[in-house]
């Protein structure tokens, strides 16, 4: 039972209180209040260093990727690089963000809140000039009994206005009504919080020395002052790293009886390991990205890296694009798509041999590999061959076709 412990450390003017000592209530009170309890607003968040890395990580790999308008023309596609769209959204949505800006933006809102917002500024004809972002916090998001849906947006002027879904460039995480996305870090406080108090720990404990503790004890009874007398007069002289390893002078029967902490104990570093692998999980980052090579190999990296496009980039992705081309695109014979070959590019070596076996077969042109290679192209590169015999595929039926010369 836990009365007494109780007593102790409540007032003594309080009812005693039995509890078990398997008792939650009474691990609560060792604790203390329940970090999931704290308000874990993005500021905090993106103070722990985890979720710093995670959001740092995402955004700037989508920020890389360029993005491209298509259109459908007969049975293939080709960019549609001489629409204004197209540069728009590429190189420079509004005036003070570029197109990588611009996306890591995006990213950055969708990693912190689950929803990105912009203001598509359209001519009187309906033409886009320019996206402006808006501060998810000034948004709100409502349906009406028609399912339509409106945006009732607060300006930084102060003013307020109502605009429509051809309005709002509205780019959605996971959601749970279908209308707006749910925030990472509101649905994950306590797994950030725990981070962060076992953070804050650590910090407190080498911010008040982080030699082991102990206990000041002596045979007699300390009255109130002479207790406080003691406790100042200890911490002045010895708290704090500045104070580490200083000489203790004991007097009046005072006796000091160490009590060790290992440097993992101190540091909880088994908790702390765990909570990066939570955030990372969280996100779906793998660990080696934000430098955890515990589990890491060079084996594994790169089938690491593969499935962090396929499970984590990609459906980012995905869920851009639809979105572009349902708000700014009126037309189902263009699409936009962003350009992933810089990020699933192996190393040279894997490179040139893949080249190499796609121009023998006949699905790449030289020309097409040395663009991929970023090399200029070269004179008649543009014409494919084939494995068996090396024929070009244009004059392949009239080499065929010519009688063989007789040999003399």
């Amino acid at each position: 039972m836990a009365n007494k412990w109780y007593n102790n450390i409540f007032s003594s003017k309080a009812a005693p209180v039995s509890l078990p000592l398997d008792s939650p209530q009474l691990a609560q009170y060792l604790v203390g209040k329940n970090v999931a309890n704290q308000t874990v607003n993005q500021e905090q968040a993106m103070r722990l260093s985890t979720v710093y890395a995670c959001t740092k990580i995402l955004s700037e790999t989508i920020s890389t990727l360029p993005v491209h308008l298509y259109r459908n023309v007969g049975e293939k596609s080709e960019m549609h690089n001489s629409a204004p769209l197209h540069d728009l959204m590429l190189r420079s949505p509004n005036d003070f963000q570029t197109g990588p800006e611009f996306f890591q933006y995006v990213m950055m809102c969708l990693l912190i809140e689950g929803n990105f917002y912009g203001y598509v500024n359209r001519t009187s004809s309906g033409k886009v000039v320019e996206i402006l972002p808006l501060q998810p916090e000034n948004v709100t998001i409502k349906q009406d009994q028609q399912f339509n849906i409106i945006y009732q947006v607060q300006f930084d002027n102060g003013k307020q206005d109502i605009l429509d879904n051809n309005q709002i460039l509205h780019i959605k995480g996971m959601s749970l009504d279908g209308v707006r996305g749910i925030s990472p870090i509101k649905y994950n406080a306590e797994a950030i919080g725990s981070s962060m108090a076992a953070r804050d720990y650590a910090s407190n404990v080498f911010g008040n020395d982080a030699t082991p503790r102990g206990i000041l004890g002596t045979d007699g009874i300390l009255s109130a002052d002479a207790y406080t007398n003691i406790k100042e007069s200890w911490n002045a002289s010895h708290q704090g790293v500045s104070n580490s390893h200083r000489i203790a002078i004991l007097e009046q029967g005072l006796k000091f009886t160490p009590l060790s902490m290992s440097p993992a104990d101190v540091q909880l570093l088994d908790a702390r390991k765990y909570s990066r692998t939570e955030i990372c999980g969280m996100y779906r980052v793998p660990p080696h990205m934000v430098a955890d090579l515990e589990r890491a190999t060079f084996s594994n990296i790169e089938h690491q890296d593969l499935q962090f496009y396929k499970a984590t980039i990609l459906p980012y992705l995905t869920s851009i694009e639809a979105r572009l081309n349902k708000t700014l695109l009126g037309v189902n014979t263009q699409f936009f798509k962003f350009d992933v070959g810089s990020l699933l590019r192996s190393d040279l070596t894997t490179r040139v041999n893949a080249y190499k076996e796609l121009i023998a077969c006949g699905v790449m042109s030289p020309n097409e590999a040395r663009d991929k290679l970023d090399m200029n192209p070269r004179a008649d590169g543009d014409n494919f061959i084939t494995q068996t015999n090396n024929l070009q595929f244009e004059n392949q039926n009239e080499e065929i076709a010519k009688p063989k010369k007789e040999t003399e």
